[in-house]
């Protein structure tokens, strides 16, 4: 299977500059790039495919590609919606499924696309990008991703924001800051 790739990012950040500011005890406009810095590569560390936690944050389109319909369950969770799935027929020419042609079957941490009752899948290009899905994957807004979640973020943009080196130079010997 081919990486997916973000269409869409999310509206909004996961991390307000209020909420990152009241996390490192900081007045407005006191450090506010560093904050949001900060902020940033905590979302970056545990939102979407590469992310530590394999899931989109807040809502965002992604695409992806698949050899054919059997093969495809969906990378990011939560899918919220099915955007549109396109497909190379024989001739590789690019076609779009009709939306009563599928349904979306979601799991906890998984989603695919199974042929509705009664459809059957149309005949594919082989090629590994044969079946195209784009999809919508996230919580909603940023104040719908799960507290635990959000409370992570937090704890994680403050320990980039005060250790912004990945070794700490103390008089007795320099000590590497787990997550610098």
């Amino acid at each position: 299977m081919l990486a997916p790739v973000l269409v869409t990012p999310p509206a909004e950040r996961l991390l307000s500059l209020d909420e990152l500011r009241t996390q490192c005890r900081r007045l407005p406009g006191e450090d506010d790039a560093a904050l949001g810095a900060a902020g940033y590569a905590a979302e970056d560390v545990l939102d979407g495919p590469a992310g530590m936690l394999s899931r989109a944050l807040v809502a965002q389109t992604w695409r992806e590609w698949f050899p054919s319909f059997e093969a495809v369950r969906l990378g990011l969770a939560p899918v919220v919606s099915i955007s549109q799935v396109a497909y190379l027929d024989e001739a590789e020419v690019e076609a779009s499924l009709d939306d009563a042609a599928f349904r979306l079957e979601r799991h906890a941490d998984a989603a695919r696309i199974v042929a509705a009752t009664g459809a059957n899948w149309p005949t594919t290009a082989i090629r590994a990008d044969a079946v195209r899905v784009d999809y919508v994957a996230g919580y909603g807004s940023a104040l719908s991703v799960p507290s635990g979640i959000r409370r992570a973020a937090l704890m994680l943009a403050a320990h980039f924001y005060d250790h912004r080196e990945a070794v700490a130079l103390d008089a007795r010997a320099p000590s590497e800051f787990p997550l610098g």
